[in-house]
């Protein structure tokens, strides 16, 4: 018995030293000028936004931002200096998420992202524009495709060449796992329906129905001329062009 009455208080003890030692770590960190700086950050935390289901659609929703005073800390601690760049914020999930919606079909991005995104099919002879430019560009692909600056790639292949290129692309590290609701389209890919697609007769029409998170799909028959009205309609919307995967991922931008 008196053994076990001293295991017990070694434990008590043990415990009760786990304790002050907390605390006394609690109150330094709390008093060091360094962490009470990174605290004032936390102005930056953001609210997640829920995705939007209505009936057979979605509209991807966007993860919230939280700083992590500790690892902050750490960073800084280490760096000897401070600078926002050491700060650490970590992604809080939506509630109501893509992730658990992925039998819908997503009709546009969060209008919260500010951004819209272009898709081009990749026997298009408008691509080069998009790498002169610098304009990010999603790809539809249905056979080997090397990817140039700013491109993404999207599998766009019939059924019986489908697992040829999604073995390609996944060979690569290319996919995206993305498909468009007008080619074929396995189960556990995203389903993307574009919101507008450009052609050669409807450049007016397009251009006045854009809005932040728009999904522009650029048909082959559309002109030169078209996709500069295009741009310069999405820049004096203050909008970005993002690729489509950022587009639709809940990931802040």
């Amino acid at each position: 018995m008196k053994k076990l009455f001293s295991c017990l208080g070694l434990i008590t003890f043990i415990t009760f030293s786990f304790y002050i030692t907390e605390k006394i770590a609690i109150m330094a960190r709390n008093t060091d000028p360094i962490y009470s700086k990174i605290k004032t950050y936390n102005i930056n935390n953001t609210s997640y936004v829920n995705a939007i289901v209505d009936g057979n659609t979605v509209i991807p929703g966007i993860n919230g931002k939280e700083l992590d005073e500790i690892k902050s800390l750490m960073n800084i601690k280490k760096s000897n200096y401070f600078d926002e760049m050491f700060l650490v914020y970590n992604q809080i999930p939506p509630e109501i998420s893509l992730k658990d919606n992925l039998d819908k079909v997503i009709i546009q991005g969060n209008a919260k992202k500010n951004s819209v995104s272009l898709i081009l099919y990749s026997d298009n002879n408008l691509k080069s524009f998009f790498k002169d430019n610098n304009i990010p560009i999603s790809i539809l692909i249905n056979n080997d495709y090397e990817p140039q600056k700013n491109e993404e790639m999207i599998n766009n292949a019939d059924k019986s060449n489908y697992d040829k290129i999604e073995k390609y692309l996944d060979n690569n590290d290319y996919n995206t796992n993305i498909c468009i609701s007008t080619s074929y389209c396995p189960n556990y890919k995203y389903l993307v329906k574009p919101t507008h697609t450009l052609t050669n007769n409807n450049i007016i029409e397009v251009k006045n129905s854009i809005f932040s998170g728009s999904i522009i799909l650029i048909n082959n028959s559309a002109r030169q001329e078209d996709i500069n009205i295009l741009i310069q309609k999405i820049n004096s919307l203050n909008l970005s062009i993002v690729k489509l995967s950022d587009l639709i991922s809940e990931s802040i931008l």
